[in-house]
């Protein structure tokens, strides 16, 4: 089925118009046809540093080329973190989590600094993406004090249960 069958067929589900966050892992098709307005997106931290490298050799650079531009883009603050870091936030941590938001996007700054348009068109326009979605775990916990997933993993280990069971 394609994206936008299953956001008719979640449509008749659930109460579309509640949902809050819409996680993805940057596949095609998926915010066109999922995100609604006034949603949030969380893009997957762990697919976008995976794919990153993808993306750079499709604009040529092979392996042994990418080392310092994959460094750059893990030594970004909102990158690192893991949900065991979030989970001990507490509210007194709130001047912390500004100042990794801010160093966040000073971090993508400088990469896309990197990234010429010219040489590098397909990984800028990546990380232009990535850095907008990628956050949002971040901007939600500054507003609310509460974490949310910061990578898709949770949805896709339920997703294939869901999957095993109905081949079984």
């Amino acid at each position: 089925a394609d994206w936008s069958t299953i956001r008719q067929d979640l449509e008749t589900r659930l109460n579309y118009d509640k949902l809050q966050i819409l996680f993805a892992d940057g596949g095609p098709g998926i915010l066109e046809n999922l995100l609604r307005e006034g949603m949030k997106h969380q893009r997957c931290q762990w697919h976008g540093k995976r794919d990153f490298p993808y993306i750079l050799y499709a604009d040529g650079l092979k392996k042994a080329e990418q080392t310092e531009l994959k460094e750059k883009l893990h030594a970004i603050p909102a990158m690192s973190i893991t949900k065991s870091d979030l989970e001990k936030l507490q509210p007194e941590d709130y001047p912390l989590v500004e100042h990794i938001v801010e160093k966040t996007k000073q971090g993508f700054q400088k990469l896309l600094e990197i990234l010429s348009p010219d040489k590098y068109p397909k990984a800028r326009v990546y990380i232009e993406n990535l850095s907008h979605a990628v956050t949002t775990f971040l901007d939600w916990w500054l507003e609310k004090q509460e974490i949310i997933p910061l990578n898709t993993n949770a949805i896709e280990s339920a997703f294939s249960r869901v999957v095993n069971r109905i081949k079984n």
